[in-house]
């Protein structure tokens, strides 16, 4: 079985926007960390659809080993664990985590999580209450996923606050870990500015509705900023790139941006419309080359598209209410701060009060271009330190408690920790539900799961009506079996290294009877694959599963011996 983190997003690579952008950054962040530590372990992505996605991603993808499985989403739990369960197990994937994002893919995470009995995690991408056109049921629906998810990694400090309120009053906010996502590295950018004016804003655009995103803001800045700057901006042959359009609508969106930029520039400016696209080779392309980016959220959880003006160096006009704002003010201070251009924008979608604080920015940017390009390459140096996708991905290593994977455990603490697993058996009745919990330490891997282990055995025995070994459900018991033998063995040869030799008499009982508790446990196993089929009944599996009991608690009670000898 192949140790994996299971990640759930919508579809691999950039093709549904920032989500996924992040999700593909984050995947690949993780898999080379995975390689550079030398973990057994790999990283699996389960998507809502077969993507588009361009080649670049796809070979990025297969040259690090990261598989990705289209398996589409079924609202109903129960069906979509049917279909995703045996999957796992017939590919012989044994999930060490499950990875959502928000509502989109988090309660696929946390479902097939229960049924393995490990931690889902979940990204918080977006707070909907800041977001008067989301309906009561997404606000809902956002606050049962955090509060279900053992751990909420939450994009950048605006969303650090918000997971932490909707987790008030039914988690300890400790579960909420703050995560920001990596400047992306180009091989090239720019050093110096273009020779004329450009200016770009970017994201998901939707004219109809422009409260947050303030496309409609960037227009009418630019457009008063033409009119008023005659020798800095008119002169040299300003224009502005939308990016993010609805290509249904890309015709009458370009009319009414012309029309709106006319009317603040009492003069026809060129406005570039674009559609949404999942190039990203292309929008980085378009991004480099421009004199300033506009990014006017009046709300932004983060704001990736910020980010994007800052790796490739340039001059970034920014709204106050975003968290990468926030991100740059906590990490670098007046240092950071001192090299974008902040703006105040409102929540009310008033033009007329923001517009004069942009058209400031923009006027200062123009007035001196070369200096606003080596404050944006001088913040892209010095932010980098602080964003990158290594940090990401050791960040989310640490808030799952992965990094143990790397430890140096001695053969002590491998039985001081399989001892705890094993009690956490022995103690509850084998009737009752066990918690598991996770140990992947050295020789000591194999055992994988204990608790987990154990009553993954007594769940799916119940099930087998024939045998068959090819079936999924069969497939699990054997495996589970397996991993719980070779975990005894280990445990068996740990204390063999550790037993003084000048006292090896006086332990070697406690040898023999772990000896015996392995042949045991090999007995059970060869009596349920062996002798399956219609005579193996509920009584017989039940004292198997006894016998599996007290092999368990002989473990228990050697180790328990020798570390208070």
């Amino acid at each position: 079985m192949k140790k994996s983190i299971i990640v759930f997003s919508s579809s691999w690579g950039s093709r549904h926007g920032g989500i996924d952008s992040f999700n593909y950054d984050l995947c690949i962040a993780l898999a080379n960390l995975l390689v550079s530590r030398n973990w057994d372990l790999s990283v699996v992505c389960i998507l809502n659809e077969a993507g588009n996605s361009t080649g670049n991603e796809m070979r990025a993808a297969d040259s690090l080993g990261i598989k990705r499985y289209a398996m589409p989403y079924s609202n109903d739990s129960e069906s979509d664990r049917e279909v995703i369960v045996p999957f796992l197990s017939g590919s012989k994937i044994m999930p060490v985590c499950t990875v959502g994002h928000d509502v989109h893919t988090g309660q696929r995470a946390i479902d097939i999580a229960k049924h393995y009995n490990i931690l889902p995690a979940v990204f918080h991408h977006m707070n909907y209450r800041a977001y008067k056109y989301k309906n009561e049921k997404s606000i809902k629906q956002q606050e049962n996923v955090l509060r279900n998810s053992a751990v909420v990694f939450a994009v950048g400090p605006t969303l650090e606050d918000s997971a932490k309120s909707i987790l008030t009053g039914f988690k300890n906010e400790e579960c909420v870990r703050r995560i920001e996502p990596g400047i992306t590295i180009r091989k090239s950018i720019a050093i110096s500015p273009p020779p004329n004016f450009s200016a770009i804003t970017l994201g998901r655009v939707n004219l109809e509705n422009d409260l947050v995103k303030q496309i409609k803001l960037a227009v009418a800045s630019f457009g008063k900023a033409v009119l008023e700057e005659q020798y800095s901006i008119r002169e040299k042959e300003p224009s502005l790139t939308v990016i993010g359009l609805n290509s249904n609508t890309l015709e009458a969106d370009q009319t009414s941006l012309l029309e709106l930029a006319k009317n603040y520039a009492e003069r026809s400016v060129s406005i570039c419309p674009w559609p949404y696209t999942n190039d990203r080779k292309a929008l980085f392309d378009e991004l480099t080359n421009k004199t300033v980016c506009m990014v006017l959220s009046s709300y932004e959880g983060f704001s990736l598209v910020g980010l994007e003006a800052i790796s490739v160096g340039v001059p970034l006009i920014i709204s106050q209410n975003t968290g990468l704002y926030r991100a740059i003010d906590k990490y670098l201070g007046g240092s950071g701060i001192g090299c974008l251009y902040p703006v105040d924008v409102s929540a009310d979608g008033s033009i007329e009060s923001d517009l004069p604080g942009i058209v400031t920015q923009l006027r200062k940017i123009a007035s001196d271009p070369n200096k606003a390009k080596k404050n944006a390459l001088h913040l892209r140096e010095n932010l980098i330190q602080h964003l990158n996708w290594e940090n990401t991905g050791n960040t989310f290593f640490s808030g799952l408690n992965l990094n143990y994977l790397e430890e140096d455990y001695s053969d002590a603490d491998i039985l001081a920790i399989a001892l705890d697993q094993i009690k956490r058996i022995t103690r509850t009745n084998k009737e009752e539900q066990i918690v598991g919990a996770l140990i992947q330490i050295e020789d000591y891997r194999v055992i994988q799961n204990l608790a987990q282990n154990y009553q993954l055995v007594k769940e799916r025995s119940r099930d087998f009506s024939a045998y068959r070994r090819e079936e999924p459900r069969t497939s699990d018991v054997k495996n589970a079996l397996q991993e719980i033998q070779e975990g005894a063995d280990a445990v068996r040869s740990s204390l063999s290294r550790l037993t003084p030799k000048d006292e090896g008499s006086r332990y070697e009982r406690y040898c023999d009877l772990l000896t015996e508790s392995v042949k045991e446990l090999d007995m059970i196993v060869n009596f349920i694959y062996n002798r399956g089929g219609s005579s193996l009944n509920a009584e017989r599996l039940d004292n198997s599963l006894g016998d599996m009991h007290f092999a368990l608690r002989e473990c228990g009670g050697i180790i328990e011996n020798l570390i208070h000898r």
